[in-house]
C-alpha cells in the first residue's frame, strides 16, 4: 500500500549550501560513530535534496560507503550527480528490499511527507529497509528553535499554528 501525501506538504526543499551540508554530514558521522562500523557501509539517505550529505559520505577519504539516495524531485547539484546512486520516489514507499541498508539517514524529511498516516508509513519503511545491525539518523523539527530552518525567520515556530 502506498500513501500520497497532500501535494502542499511535498513541495521540494533543498539546502544548496554545501558547507552546511558537510557540517551536517560530519555531525551525523560523529553521532553514529560510523568510522567504527564494518565496511563497506551501505547507506540510504531519504530526501537527499541537493545531495550534499550523500556526496560527503560517497566521497569519504577513509571510510568505504556505498551510498544510495532517494527523493521525490531531483534537486541534486550538477557537480554531485555522479557520486552516488539516486532514485526518484513518488511517495513514502522505499523501493528497496527488506534489510538492505546498514545506515539510514532521514534529515528533516518527516515534516514534508504528509499527514500522520504518511509519517507512520515513512517510519515503517525506514525500519523495513534497515538490516538487523543497522543504525539510523532521524532529525525532526524543534518547536523551540530560535530561527525556523525552512524560512529562516526568527521565532516563527513559536507562533500558534494558525499564525504560522
Amino acid at each position: 500500500m502506498t500513501f500520497q501525501p497532500h501535494p502542499a506538504n511535498r513541495l521540494p526543499h533543498a539546502v544548496l549550501d554545501l558547507p552546511s551540508r558537510r557540517l551536517k554530514a560530519l555531525k551525523i558521522e560523529r553521532l553514529l560513530n560510523l568510522s567504527a562500523r564494518p565496511q563497506p557501509i551501505r547507506m540510504l539517505e531519504i530526501g537527499t535534496g541537493s545531495g550534499g550529505i550523500a556526496h560527503y559520505f560517497a566521497t569519504h577519504p577513509t571510510t568505504a560507503y556505498k551510498v544510495t539516495a532517494v527523493d521525490i524531485v531531483d534537486q541534486r547539484l550538477l557537480l554531485l550527480r555522479n557520486d552516488f546512486d539516486f532514485q526518484l520516489v513518488v511517495d513514502t514507499t522505499i523501493p528497496f528490499p527488506d534489510g538492505n541498508f546498514d545506515v539510514v539517514i532521514t534529515n528533516h524529511v518527516i515534516e514534508h511527507v504528509g499527514n500522520l498516516r504518511a509519517q507512520r508509513h515513512h517510519l515503517s519503511e525506514v525500519h523495513r529497509v534497515m538490516n538487523s545491525h543497522a543504525i539510523g539518523y532521524l532529525a525532526v523539527p524543534n518547536r523551540w528553535m530560535l530561527v525556523e530552518p525552512h524560512y529562516r525567520l526568527a521565532f516563527l515556530s513559536w507562533l500558534p499554528r494558525p499564525l504560522r
